[in-house]
């Protein structure tokens, strides 16, 4: 019997490594084009400080890019076990005794041989780095943090180890039922977002659990790409092989039936379910010796694991190589287009002698001084603080609301505190809880809406002058319309951009987890550490274009002064609690001298003073399009070949990330 479980691990094996193989090659690919884009960069001499934001910003997002493979289930069903298994060794945090995690673990590749932990908690900009894998736990598991009292966002692990090395991201999932909402909706967030294969995990009849964590908050069904059935060793000992795959086959069907919304398609599909005892599995993966070795196990086991690696290379790796090759591929875009425009001045200057370069600098002076003064109409301090004004009126009245709501269902839960004849029991105490906190979640993350469709506003209004003053310029000296265009547009990727320098590099690496960057919106729903609002804005708090995202000032204050306070604390009436809810929502303060209308003041200024960062970077690009005006004829020329050749490179560069993309595509076929 055991002869046949090397073939079928060798198999599983050899089929994960085909997928990460094919993606690294293909991430690396991209890299080693960027690198060769930045080093035609160069050819433009002071003009690269033009792209070479672009390119930075390329590159760590190529770099950062990761499959996803995310493992969902209730407590103590086995899904540390089975990532344990597919790394083939212990990465997540395991207690035999006390199962189950407060917050998402995520499970990626650093250059430490030595296991790295660390945790970010609500509110804060930088992770905690644990001292060991003790205090990790600390922090992680339920026992040692109940009610998630230390308001964990997220756990990393972080580890030079082959299976990550190659791109692959495990994510171990709380529980969710139990979790704070907040953290559940985020988890969610991320699953919708950025999972790239999903696998649920019950042990033995545990199908309710599963089902009600596959509901999100939404109301919308979440789907499986994976089940895996962990059933304990006594299902396993004393059945022939017959009795036991006559066995499997009844609990297929019927977690795919358990699983099955009266209204909608299964949750999962009857093949990708499979049965296995867990356990055995980690220890065939390890290379030990498996408590259950029986054919229908190890049948079972390839089965899963051909499944799992199938979607995570159908789902994941032609989306995530098709955007890091287009983040290069705009990169590449940038740089073309200031060298294209550097060859048409060069052309002119070669043309028309030294004379045209002292006239297209005097009719630069005269465009920015008239650019200048459109945009010095706008960014000026009283339209800075209308703009302030005319925002806050919506916000406020969100957060009101928010409040007042909450106010109103605590009347109603004293209400129904006082028809009660008996005392209260801990399951219904536990019950009103959990009411409260999901209504304070969901309100909370309304607000948050909220703020982002008025950012957006603040940051089209300011970026839309801006623009017009570079059109200015653009009448002005029409050689640039065609060819600078594009690039010198205020966006909220160029304000990233500008930004970089000044990150520090968890900073820096964090942000770009969150792929290509949009409007403040898109921002929004795109952090693959944790996913969303409450995620990206800590991390961008300490830093000027933290102002795109403003949950760290306002929904960060709301979620500390509310959710901590929900928590009825052991040896407290449930009355109690409610009085010391009722006290921190009413300490809410929306008025014209509180400290959140201050902050959302001061939001505004910042995005205002980002945009006119961005313009005068534009400005003084365009500047450099002509280092010397007066210089000979012999150096235009060969300066105009090196560019020539630079811009030939650049289209080669192009199309072979074009040729990546097609390779992706058909990897897949």
């Amino acid at each position: 019997m055991l002869m046949e479980a090397p073939s079928q691990e060798a198999q599983a094996t050899a089929l994960s490594s085909n997928v990460l193989d094919r993606f690294n090659e293909l991430r690396e690919e991209v890299i080693e084009t960027l690198s060769a884009a930045h080093k035609l960069a160069q050819t433009v001499g002071p003009l690269a400080e033009q792209v070479e934001p672009h390119i930075a910003a390329a590159h760590r997002q190529v770099r950062e890019s990761r499959l996803n493979l995310v493992i969902v289930g209730s407590e103590g069903v086995g899904k540390s076990t089975l990532i344990n298994a597919i790394a083939g060794t212990e990465l997540s945090p395991q207690e035999q005794m006390y199962p189950g995690t407060v917050a998402p673990v995520f499970l990626d590749w650093s250059s430490d041989t030595e296991h790295v932990f660390t945790v970010l908690q609500r509110g804060e900009s930088e992770p905690v780095r644990c001292r060991d894998a003790d205090e990790f736990r600390s922090y992680l598991l339920q026992k040692d943090n109940q009610d998630n009292h230390k308001q964990v966002v997220w756990g990393r692990v972080t580890v030079d180890h082959p299976i990550l090395a190659k791109g692959l991201r495990l994510v171990d999932m709380p529980g969710v039922e139990g979790l704070s909402p907040v953290i559940a909706i985020e988890a969610q967030r991320f699953i919708q977002s950025f999972a790239h294969a999903v696998v649920g995990v019950v042990r033995d009849r545990g199908y309710g659990a599963l089902a009600r964590i596959l509901k999100n908050f939404n109301g919308e069904d979440l789907q499986l790409q994976g089940l895996l059935l962990n059933w304990s060793l006594d299902a396993w000992v004393g059945r022939e092989d017959d009795e036991m795959a006559a066995f499997i086959a009844e609990q297929k069907q019927l977690a795919a039936q358990l699983l099955q919304p009266e209204d909608g398609p299964g949750l999962v599909s009857a093949e990708d379910i499979h049965v296995l005892h867990l356990p055995s599995l980690r220890a065939v993966q390890e290379g030990g010796k498996p408590q259950v070795d029986t054919p229908v196990h190890v049948a079972e086991a390839d089965a899963f694991m051909s499944t799992m690696w199938s979607y995570v290379q159908a789902n994941g790796v032609d989306s995530v190589i098709l955007d890091a090759a287009g983040a290069a591929d705009r990169a590449i875009s940038a740089l073309m287009s200031v060298m294209t425009t550097r060859q048409k001045v060069l052309t002119s200057l070669i043309e028309d002698g030294a004379p045209a370069g002292h006239a297209f600098m005097a009719t630069f002076d005269r465009a920015r001084q008239e650019a200048g003064e459109h945009w010095g109409k706008v960014y000026r301090e009283n339209v800075t603080d209308s703009i302030a004004d005319q925002t806050w009126g919506p916000l406020k009245t969100s957060i009101d609301r928010l409040r007042d709501r909450l106010l109103d269902s605590i009347h109603d839960i004293r209400g129904r505190l006082s028809a009660m004849t008996s005392k209260l029991n801990e399951k219904d105490a536990e019950t009103l809880r959990q009411h409260l906190e999901r209504l304070a979640a969901e309100l909370m993350r309304q607000v948050e809406d909220r703020q982002i469709e008025l950012l957006d506003d603040v940051l089209q209004y300011f970026s839309g002058h801006a623009n017009q003053s570079l059109d200015i310029v653009y009448k002005r000296l029409p050689i640039l319309r065609d060819t600078l265009e594009n690039e010198m547009v205020i966006t909220p990727e160029s304000l990233l951009q500008v930004q970089l320098g000044k990150m520090g590099p968890n900073m820096t690496e964090n942000l770009f987890k969150a792929g290509t960057v949009g409007s403040a919106s898109f921002l929004a729903g795109k952090v693959t550490a944790g996913g969303g609002v409450a995620l990206l804005a800590p991390v961008l708090s300490l830093n000027p274009i933290g102002a795109l995202i403003i949950g760290a000032s306002i929904g960060g204050f709301l979620a500390g002064g509310i959710i901590e306070a929900v928590i009825f604390s052991p040896g407290r009436s449930v009355r109690d609690a409610l009085d010391r809810v009722q006290e921190q929502i009413q300490k809410i303060d929306t008025s014209e001298r509180s400290p959140m209308r201050d902050s959302w003041a001061d939001v505004v200024r910042t995005i205002a003073t980002n945009v006119d960062e961005v313009l005068r970077t534009r400005f003084d690009g365009i500047c450099r399009l002509i280092e010397d005006p007066g210089a000979n004829q012999a150096v235009l020329v060969a300066d105009k070949n090196s560019v020539d050749e630079a811009i030939a490179e650049a289209g080669e560069l192009a199309r072979r990330l074009d040729g990546i993309g097609i390779m992706a595509g058909g990897y897949l076929e």
